[in-house]
């Protein structure tokens, strides 16, 4: 599953729940502004994967999910949690490279 792809229109919103604050958000949307919308919500993905390490958990994706009313997104989120897919790899994270903000 990407997420990336699966955020709604307020994937900002989903973003800020997981504790990125708006100024690290704005210089990683401007730095790949000339990107697909996706990729400027994988590099925050990615950058809220590498920030908090252990603390990037798939229990703080579910709940910013299901805070902004992503009910689909966060029940496949709690699926592969419970299904033994380990860590990022199964929602296509997992190799994500440090990003500069």
């Amino acid at each position: 599953m990407d997420v990336s792809h699966r955020l709604s229109t307020d994937w900002k919103m989903f973003i800020r729940e997981l504790d990125i604050p708006d100024s690290e958000i704005d210089a990683i949307v401007e730095r790949y502004k000339f990107d697909e919308p996706w990729e400027q919500k994988y590099q925050c993905l990615c950058h809220w994967l590498n920030t908090k390490g252990e603390q990037a958990t798939f229990k703080q994706l579910f709940k910013a999910a299901r805070k902004r009313g992503q009910m689909v997104l966060a029940k496949e989120i709690e699926a592969i949690s419970k299904g033994g897919m380990s860590g990022m790899h199964a929602i296509h994270i997992y190799h994500c490279s440090p990003v500069k903000v």
